[in-house]
């Protein structure tokens, strides 16, 4: 518990929420995300808004766009989240406590991230991609 609790401190350290909006469509920026990255095997499932004043949630945490890329074979556990929310704040606490050891989150204004890959060298360059979008 007190490892989840330092990583989850440290992603909001390192990431910090501001009130900037990015509206390309998800699934622009997943491909942005992967960038540089053998993507064989992969596949993403888009699940959206149904108006533009509802908001769904997903065991329990709210956002208003949603797309998942996941491997096909699902065993590895590998997978990227990204999400946009009106209340980044709100929706990365919902998600923090609900997320692996090795998951980082980090957000740019409404977008959100969530990524969770077992091989370190994949997750940090989706990571430098993220980031590389805001600069």
């Amino acid at each position: 518990m007190k490892k989840l609790l330092i990583l989850l401190m440290t992603c909001f350290i390192l990431t910090g929420c501001n009130d900037k909006n990015f509206d390309a469509p998800l699934d622009t920026i997943m491909d942005n995300l992967y960038e540089g990255i053998d993507t064989e095997g992969l596949r993403k499932t888009s699940v959206v808004r149904h108006s533009e004043l509802e908001i769904e949630t997903l065991d329990n945490v709210e956002y208003t766009d949603i797309l998942i890329s996941v491997p096909y074979n699902r065993e590895d556990g590998n997978s990227i989240i990204l999400l946009r929310s009106d209340n980044p704040k709100d929706t990365i606490n919902q998600i923090s406590y609900r997320v692996d050891d090795n998951a980082v989150i980090k957000n740019e204004g409404n977008l959100i991230m969530v990524v969770n890959y077992y091989d370190q060298t994949t997750q940090n360059k989706i990571i430098e991609n993220f980031d590389k979008l805001f600069d």
